[in-house]
């Protein structure tokens, strides 16, 4: 499930922003906005990194971007060992 702002408590920091891998999530007339939530991995990265509790939604992780995590994981200790 794809995140969702609360304006209430966005502060429009931009930390959601930063940390999106597929750059979703735009700050616009002062508040986070997920301009594309059928893009979202549900990674929580924006959720984890959101200080003031302006984004909300569902904090597992979806199967999609833990199998990322690990591939990344393998290439990364590949070329470690080079």
């Amino acid at each position: 499930m794809p995140p969702k702002v609360v304006p209430e408590k966005c502060r429009g920091c931009g930390d959601c922003v930063i940390v999106c891998p597929n750059r979703i999530i735009t700050v616009a007339n002062g508040k986070a906005k997920v301009m594309e939530p059928e893009a979202c991995i549900e990674c929580a990265n924006c959720i984890d990194n959101c200080g003031c509790g302006g984004i909300i939604g569902s904090k597992d992780r979806h199967e999609g971007y833990l199998k990322l995590v690990q591939i990344a994981q393998k290439r990364l200790s590949f070329v470690a060992k080079k």
